[in-house]
């Protein structure tokens, strides 16, 4: 008995505990567990901005897409009880403490305004703004600040009537500032005489006031009339229009754009408080239905653009409620059930079938119109064995007597031929519209279609398809075994269109039933997708179908077969596909990562953040506009409607840090928590940029996908689509760069680009047009100085050239007349002579004529700059016949030169080497010299041809080879080959010994 009743304790505090904790509004919870200063929350304020502020008892939290910031007295906070926070039409906040003053904060930094700024107290309780004014209520009074300089421009405090002067609440009527108080009444305020008057102490003990366009209401204490707790609803005339007993004490108000007016409820001393909806004749406690577990909720505050309700509590924090109800849940609690472990829904009617593990629960209007438990199937089917046991063949009854009923599962259910059919481990129940048992089937069925109320077509569990007919009689079977390639095997689902019915397989892929007969469509060869895990069809009737690798397939089976559109997986999150439905051109289809919405390459995620916290789907079923969605622990209703209908909300971002070179950048242009530049200049050597950002006002942060392009490099390219919210950009080259950011939003199913940040990265100096600009200046004064100079040394060459060129003629023109001294002529003339004497004409006209070509040659070589060397050597051996003729051809004469050498091809200059020759018969012999030998070669040596010319005769002292080396001749000839190649003492060598002959040598440098 004990047990018993501890038991009935336990279920009795576990409905308790999940009542609590059910939600039928999506919400989220922050806590001191995840950042929150502390969980004790006084005030709660959204601004402009889509900052969501948080006063606690210790400090002030920032919550930015669900990212908390604290701050506290250490960070330039007046106190860290903060009790009320305001924003002014500037757009900057004030920060009420309860014990340290007001603060103001301007995005940047803090300033405190307190007892010594002339605040009449510290110990602050509301803030209010009207126009250019902060209104300041305290313990003791009330202070109104210029919201511009900052300035406390009139406080007045008071001794109220138990010592204290506490001001509630301020309002407006008729342009005056009204405050209330707890014990001393509701005053005016008249700036202009600075002055305050009692308007009306007739409600006593006031807790709130919140004023609509039409009414104000009160809450307070009023133990004359027995209320200790009281409502009363005051028109603008102040005219009483309803007075109630509240349960709780009102301490904070805030009305949606419904017109919904919420309520914030602590008892103080009791626990009954909580959150409340306000109507005209009573409060309606909503704390369960909203999910939240306390019942001393203290500030409310309500966010228009997104639909949020933000509740603050003194003991769990802090709760952001989504009220537009896209998404209402239906836990096991809401049904007063331990656990509802959804296996499938049907709609019959306007009756929800909901399938679970334990039974079949009828709904209407989500109530619970009738139940069928488990053991009630179990029961049934075993009163239909022991009456028509007779009839089961002996396998399927040896099955059925060894299934117990914890081997009993429920696993279907359906509603066909206005009947509603169960589907369990042990076979098919049939069950009326109103959940009575009618008739049991003792088919193992995987899964079933009526093709109409005599004849249905199964999957054996795990085995072949049948074929059953006369349902109502004598039941008639065709089993097809897999012994023709048309026989389907694997089926997960059947679809009806078309007057046939299409099988999904989860391995042979699809086939068609029509007439008795089976067709696979992959072993035909017109489609050859074998895993297939669902589908549906849509208002065209084309079939759709889902792949197991996250594909889907729209077909038109209509007439033949044809694939209309293949949508890859890639379009969206998520592989595993649980379900499909068409809803008015969309596809909505449900995976592991929710619900998503499809249609024309948009796609919209339902998910957690939207409410749809339990995503481990096991049914769905689509009735008019509401999607129902079974899971493992209760169900969900979506309105798809009011998803396809949310106004689009454009999401812009800002820039929230900046690095550059791995240094944050000056945060003089940072305020309110992001940077108000779109460009920025960098040095050349610092170009390494790290950028982090935040999306505005978005409804949804968690849906938000990013990829980034900076244009201004060659062929840029756009990021991979991440939720990384932070670019890097390395190693920048000089120039001009935009920084433009795409946000997918999954929300909306939209695509919008925003440009981030210019980006100019400076040239080094070096590049820069200044620079240019001097560098060209100078390389053009520097390459007209060298031009002058280049010109000036010209100048100078060709004058040298010409000194070089006049002397180089003046010393031919003296080589030409050593060459023709008239020692040679007289010789010459003499020899002619002699011959004619000797009456030798034929030797004298052949001397005339040799020596009058010699005359030609040499005369014809003066006017030459150059000469090849074989011209050369013909007039060596032209000079040295007739030199040879006077001396009666005594002395032999060889001109050697060098194979290698080209005669045609190599150039000297002329008469170099003839007067050497001529010196030889001038002073090498004698008539005692015997056996005179005269040899001239010529070899190459690198660039340079060397001549040598070299006889036997008498030779000279080496004085006198100096002299030789000075004779006129020899000068020419030296002064030539310095003029012509620079170095004439290498150019010209000269050596003779007595009666050893001589050997000169000369080295002319080849062109």
């Amino acid at each position: 008995m004990l047990l018993s009743k501890n038991n009935n304790f336990f279920l009795v505090f576990f409905f308790v505990v999940e009542t609590l904790f059910s939600q039928h509004y999506p919400s989220i919870h922050y806590s001191t567990l995840n950042g929150l200063s502390n969980n004790s929350v006084y005030s709660v304020l959204k601004d402009s901005r889509g900052l969501l502020w948080v006063g606690t008892a210790n400090g002030v939290s920032l919550i930015k897409h669900g990212v908390i910031q604290n701050f506290q007295t250490s960070d330039g906070l007046a106190h860290n009880s903060c009790w009320a926070i305001a924003e002014d039409r500037l757009h900057n906040l004030w920060f009420g403490s309860y014990g340290g003053g007001l603060t103001f904060y301007d995005g940047k930094q803090f300033q405190i305004i307190n007892t010594t700024n002339g605040l009449v107290n510290d110990k602050i309780r509301t803030l209010f703004v009207h126009g250019k004014y902060l209104y300041v209520g305290t313990q003791y009074g009330f202070s109104v600040v210029d919201v511009a300089s900052r300035k406390v421009v009139y406080s007045d405090k008071i001794k109220g009537e138990k010592g204290m002067f506490q001001v509630m609440n301020f309002y407006i009527q008729k342009g005056k500032v009204f405050f209330a108080t707890f014990d001393d009444g509701i005053w005016s305020i008249d700036l202009s005489k600075k002055q305050m008057l009692l308007e009306n102490h007739t409600i006593p003990h006031i807790f709130s006031i919140h004023q609509t366009k039409s009414n104000l209401y009160f809450s307070h204490i009023d133990i004359n009339n027995g209320y200790f707790n009281q409502m009363s609803i005051y028109n603008s005339r102040s005219k009483l229009l309803n007075r109630f007993r509240s349960e709780t004490i009102i301490w904070d108000y805030v009305e949606d754009k419904r017109g919904s007016l919420y309520a914030a409820g602590n008892g103080v001393n009791y626990s009954n408080g909580g959150l409340y909806q306000l109507t005209p004749n009573k409060l309606r406690e909503i704390t369960t239905s909203f999910g939240i577990p306390s019942y001393a909720v203290w500030s409310l505050d309500y966010d228009d653009r997104k639909d949020l309700l933000y509740v603050g509590t003194l003991d769990k924090g802090l709760y952001v409620i989504d009220l537009k109800r896209q998404i209402d849940y239906y836990s096991p609690s809401f049904f007063n059930k331990e656990k509802l472990e959804v296996v499938k829904m049907e709609r019959l009617n306007s009756t929800l079938l909901v399938l679970s593990l334990d039974e079949l629960l009828l709904l209407k209007d989500n109530q619970i119109e009738g139940s069928i438990k488990k053991k009630t199937f179990f029961d049934y089917l075993h009163q239909y064995k022991l009456a028509k046991g007779h009839q089961l063949n002996p396998d399927l009854y040896d099955f059925f007597k060894k299934t117990s009923y914890k081997d009993f599962e429920l696993k279907d259910v359906k509603v066909m031929q206005s009947k509603v059919w169960v589907n369990s481990t042990l076979g098919l129940f049939k069950l009326s519209h109103k959940g009575e048992l009618l008739d049991y089937y003792p088919f193992p069925i995987q899964e079933f279609y009526f093709i109409n109320k005599d004849k249905l077509i199964y999957q054996e569990r795990y085995g072949n398809f049948w074929e059953v007919n006369n349902l109502s009689k004598d039941f008639v079977f065709k089993e097809f075994k897999h012994s023709h390639k048309n026989d389907p095997r694997d089926g997960v689902q059947i679809i009806n269109l078309l007057q046939k019915q299409f099988i999904l397989s989860a391995f042979s892929g699809l086939y068609s039933y029509q007439n008795g007969q089976f067709f696979s469509y992959a072993a035909n060869g017109l489609w050859n997708e074998k895993e297939l895990v669902c589908g549906t069809v849509d208002s065209s009737n084309n079939l759709i179908v889902a792949t197991s690798v996250g594909d889907v397939y729209v077909l038109d089976v209509s007439n033949g077969f044809r694939v209309k559109e293949k949508i890859p997986a890639k379009k969206w999150t998520g592989k595993s596909i649980s379900f499909l439905h068409s809803y008015k051109k969309y596809l909505i289809i449900g995976n592991e990562k929710g619900i998503i919405i499809y249609k024309n390459g948009q796609v919209r995620l339902i998910d957690e953040e939207q409410g749809l916290s339990n995503k481990i789907i096991t049914s769905s079923q689509l009735n008019g506009d509401k999607l129902h969605i079974g899971t493992t622990q209760g169900f969900y209703i979506l309105n798809l409607n009011t998803f396809i209908n949310t106004p689009f909300l454009v999401t812009d971002l800002k820039l929230t840090d900046v690095e550059v070179n791995y240094q944050p950048i000056s945060k003089k242009q940072f305020k309110w928590f992001s940077y108000n530049f779109k460009i920025v200049e960098l040095p050349y050597d610092q170009n390494t940029i790290s950028i982090k950002f935040e999306p505005k006002h978005a409804l949804y942060p968690g849906k938000l996908s990013y990829r980034y392009q900076l244009k201004g490099i060659e062929n840029a390219k756009w990021s991979n689509w991440n939720q990384s919210k932070e670019i890097n950009l390395t190693y920048l080259p000089s120039g001009e760069y935009i920084v433009q950011v795409e946000v997918k939003d999954f929300n909306f199913g939209t695509v919008s680009l925003t440009h981030l940040l210019n980006i100019i990265v400076q040239p080094p100096f070096w590049k820069t047009w200044w620079f240019i600009i001097i560098s060209l200046f100078l390389i053009g004064l520097i390459s007209v100085a060298i031009i002058k100079i280049r010109i000036a040394r010209i100048t100078r060459q060709e004058k040298d050239r010409g000194i070089v060129q006049k002397r180089l003629v003046e010393t031919k023109m003296e080589a030409l007349q050593s060459q023709m001294n008239p020692h040679f002529i007289f010789n010459a003339m003499n020899s002619i002579q002699n011959y004619i004497l000797d009456n030798n004409v034929n030797k004298a006209l052949m001397y005339m004529g040799e020596f009058s070509k010699l005359i030609r040659q040499t005369l014809n070589n003066s006017s030459k700059i150059r000469i090849n060397l074989e011209d050369e050597i013909n007039y060596l051996q032209l000079y040295t016949t007739l030199e040879n003729l006077r001396f009666n051809n005594q002395i032999t004469i060889q001109i050697q030169v060098n194979e290698f050498i080209d005669l045609s091809t190599i150039e000297i200059p002329p008469m170099l080497i003839q007067p050497f020759v001529e010196n030889v018969f001038v002073h090498a012999f004698n008539s005692k010299s015997l056996n005179p030998q005269l040899q001239i070669s010529f070899q190459l040596e690198s660039d340079f041809l060397v001549c040598e010319i070299k006889d036997n005769g008498k030779g000279m002292l080496t004085s006198k080879s100096n002299e030789l080396s000075q004779s006129r001749g020899i000068q020419l000839v030296r002064e030539r080959l310095s003029l012509l190649q620079g170095d004439a003492s290498y150019a010209l060598t000269v050596f003779s010994f007595p009666n050893q002959g001589t050997k000169v040598l000369i080295r002319i440098k080849l062109e």
